[in-house]
């Protein structure tokens, strides 16, 4: 997961294409710039994501603890 975009492949044509992290969150879902397809996270930068969300995760729960919240 890069600082400010992940990198995606095409599920269709396999072209890769830079996507923004702000893309992934809005309503419709980021597609190929050369054949309108569905694109995915690259697996290096899924790996990545889901290692950031345990972090953030972990963090929060540490947070409520102090605060004393379950």
């Amino acid at each position: 997961m890069g600082a400010n975009y992940d990198n995606a492949t095409c599920v269709d044509c396999k072209t890769i294409r830079r996507v923004y992290h702000r893309e992934w969150i809005r309503a419709a879902a980021p597609r190929c710039r050369a054949c309108g397809g569905r694109v995915e996270k690259s697996e290096a930068s899924a790996k990545e994501h889901l290692v950031h969300s345990d972090a953030k995760r972990e963090q929060q729960s540490l947070l409520n603890q102090k605060k004393g919240i379950q």
